[in-house]
């Protein structure tokens, strides 16, 4: 879809900041709405089709964060994505956005070609919620499995099955993901995989540009991921790279390639893992099972 497809909520209550934004947004070929409070903006989005919402989280009156709650109950993330605007030191006011549903923030003052490229990730991820959406208006999207091309599709009759759906999902597509060589959002080299659930896969990679190693989890969106699980990965990354601690393993980078794809990059930590430990002694003894908790509960 072009940007002219796309309607972008502009709310802010900084005159000048809400109509240099609208100006840059709209040179870019997006259709803009301007909202100067949190009510103007509600009615509008009652009565527009809008796409996206560039929030301001500080305003006299309802707060952008209480926008935000009453936009989330009727809008999910997948269908209505929310960028929270915020000031330098208004971290908690981000965390507290981010747990009522906002899909990102930026961090005044905007730095445009950011905040434009954070605006074109969360609208690629909202392209398959509105193809789904177009194929079943009625409102099952939500629980749709989503599969590679080329994937085996799920019976009819599984249709009220969703374990069995699932089940089916992985076994057609097991093979599915990225595999060691895999260039990652042109930087990171995925070598090796490390482990892997339900959720995502973690892989040894190599930043290209420092050739340092590090850890990249890749959603599995072929898994049986729904649009809201992308949603919360990208919530779990913008969380995790604010937790600061000596026993936990630093977020280096999160972001979302130009085909969809989430990642968060980690530190890579050498060494055995808990798994193999247990493999190789079999059952811990209280003296040792200590010794790993100890530096976790720190």
């Amino acid at each position: 879809m072009a940007n002219r497809d796309y309607t972008i909520l502009v709310v802010d209550d900084d005159e000048l900041n809400r109509d240099m934004l609208s100006r840059r947004l709209e040179r870019k070929e997006y259709k803009v709405l301007v909202a100067s409070d949190g009510s103007e903006a509600l009615e509008l989005a009652g009565r527009e089709l809008i796409d996206m919402v560039i929030l301001d989280i500080m305003m006299p009156g309802m707060s952008g964060l209480e926008v935000l709650k009453i936009l989330r109950q009727t809008r999910s993330a997948t269908e209505l994505p929310v960028i929270m605007a915020s000031a330098k030191g208004e971290s908690q006011d981000v965390v507290n956005a981010l747990e009522l549903g906002a899909n990102d923030y930026a961090t005044k003052p905007l730095d445009f070609p950011v905040l434009l490229a954070r605006i074109e990730a969360q609208l690629r991820l909202k392209v398959p919620f509105e193809s789904e959406k177009a194929a079943d208006p009625t409102g099952a999207d939500m629980g749709t499995i989503l599969l590679e091309p080329g994937a085996a599709k799920p019976d009819e009759d599984d249709a009220q099955k969703p374990d069995l759906v699932l089940d089916k999902a992985r076994t057609a597509s097991e093979a599915a993901g990225p595999v060691a060589g895999t260039i990652l959002a042109e930087k990171y080299r995925l070598e090796n995989e490390i482990g892997s659930g339900n959720f995502g896969t973690v892989y040894k990679a190599t930043h290209l540009g420092l050739n340092l190693h590090v850890a990249v989890k890749v959603l599995q969106t072929s898994l049986g991921t729904t649009m809201e699980d992308l949603a919360r990965f990208q919530r779990e990354g913008m969380s995790a790279c604010r937790v600061k601690h000596p026993n936990a393993v630093s977020v280096l980078d999160f972001g979302v390639t130009a085909t969809g794809v989430s990642y968060l990059v980690m530190e890579l930590l050498e060494g055995r893992s808990l798994a193999d430990e247990i493999e190789e002694s079999g059952k811990l003894s209280p003296h040792r099972c200590m010794d790993i908790i100890e530096p976790v509960c720190a």
